[in-house]
């Protein structure tokens, strides 16, 4: 939601999962309060890291390092997307489902890549420097 009305993201979640069915997971971002939070049946407590996935951190955390960037409603989205396709991806692995394609797993798998490139062109580019002064 844009705005809880008031409530405060607990009693909102509770009224929304009060007509779910578990297993659930309810993934709430409301942009006004500028609060986020994920509440899951027993199920799936242990299915996935709900604090990894809060993290503020851009290592761990998939949707608060998005929030804190410029304002805009874009970044509400991402961070919808981002956050979801890390819980789908974490509840799947937990129940050994292997995905076809994933929202997170090709981002992943791209970014993994730039690290693999980087990394190697510093190890070739000290590897040189180390091998010129040992050369002298």
């Amino acid at each position: 939601p844009k705005s809880l009305d008031g409530k405060s993201i607990a009693e909102y979640e509770l009224q929304k999962v009060s007509t779910f069915k578990p297993p659930y997971v309810l993934l709430t971002i409301a942009p006004a309060e500028k609060k986020v939070d994920i509440i899951h049946s027993k199920e799936l407590e242990k299915a996935f890291d709900k604090d990894a996935i809060l993290s503020p951190f851009p290592w761990t955390g998939t949707i608060i390092p998005i929030l804190t960037g410029k304002k805009n409603n874009d970044n509400v989205n991402a961070a919808v997307i981002n956050g979801y396709a890390d819980i789908v991806e974490q509840i799947a692995s937990s129940k050994n489902i292997e995905l076809q394609s994933a929202i997170g797993s090709s981002n992943k798998n791209t970014i993994n890549l730039v690290k693999v490139i980087v990394y190697g062109f510093l190890f070739i580019l000290f590897a040189g420097i180390i091998w010129r002064k040992v050369k002298k």
